[in-house]
């Protein structure tokens, strides 16, 4: 504490020896140094506040696209619900049995059924079928399209030829590539 004061004494006395102008320039001088020091730390202050609102910027946008994001897993979670159970529904009804069923409903001669293949993704089992018709009108194949498509069988009707024959009476042969779905066996 002593120490302290003989340096207070000290700065004091020269103070004093010091002529007014030299006290006002110090002054002056302790002024700036004081608004330097106060400019560069407000400089690094303001820089630090920038970088953090910028990184706060940065994890909220972050934290929106976590959310939409999950919000759309869950709407894919509620589909793919919807679809086991659609596919449960069906789970025991085979794909041919059931055109067969749809073609007789409709008075359809119903050509081949052919399995062109089948891939399994996940727990789906996808099958590739040929269905055959023959000797229909326009009407009737495209009823018998609608019977398919609207059935709730789950299948998807990937593509369709027909095919003109005779020239009186326009009959048609329609032939289908059918992709039906099944759950794996056991799943």
């Amino acid at each position: 504490m002593a120490e302290r004061e003989s340096v207070m004494v000290v700065i004091q006395n020269q103070l004093e020896a010091m002529s007014p102008r030299d006290r006002r320039m110090l002054a002056v001088l302790a002024c700036f140094g004081a608004l330097v020091v106060g400019g560069l730390t407000s400089w690094m202050l303001m820089g630090a506040l920038d970088d953090k609102a910028a990184r706060v910027v940065q994890q909220k946008d972050a934290l929106e696209v976590i959310q939409a994001m999950a919000e759309e897993h869950q709407q894919s979670l509620a589909v793919i619900e919807q679809g086991e159970a659609r596919l449960k529904r069906y789970q025991g009804q085979r794909f041919k049995p059931f055109v067969e069923q749809e073609a007789a409903r409709l008075g359809l001669e119903l050509g081949t059924i052919n399995d062109q293949g089948s891939e399994v993704v996940g727990t789906i089992k996808q099958t590739i079928y040929k269905v055959e018709l023959k000797k229909l009108d326009l009407q009737k194949s495209v009823d018998f399209l609608y019977v398919l498509e609207t059935s709730g069988y789950p299948l998807q009707i990937q593509n369709a030829r027909f095919k003109t024959q005779g020239s009186t009476d326009k009959t048609l042969t329609v032939t289908l590539e059918v992709l039906a779905f099944a759950l794996v066996e056991g799943e």
